[in-house]
């Protein structure tokens, strides 16, 4: 998204922006995966401490459709 963003801005102030923004998130993920990596090698030497991950992104909500026909169309592909 903050690619896309970056892509689409006009201004050389607000895609400066959001190139700190994307620095921003690719740190904290490459944080959160080294952080995920002690942890499961800790896990191998500390039989008193178990990892769990969960892959949640299924869970995030349908996006908001202003639209009426495009929200029924949607509901329909969910609900069947």
């Amino acid at each position: 998204m903050l690619n896309a963003k970056i892509k689409a801005c006009t201004g050389e102030s607000s895609a400066n922006a959001a190139k700190v923004q994307l620095e921003i998130h690719q740190r904290k993920a490459e944080n959160a995966r080294a952080g995920l990596h002690c942890d499961n090698e800790l896990c191998k030497t500390d039989p008193d401490v178990t990892v769990l991950t969960f892959d949640l992104e299924k869970t995030l909500p349908t996006p908001v459709i202003s639209t009426g026909i495009c929200y029924m169309k949607i509901a329909c592909i969910i609900s069947t």
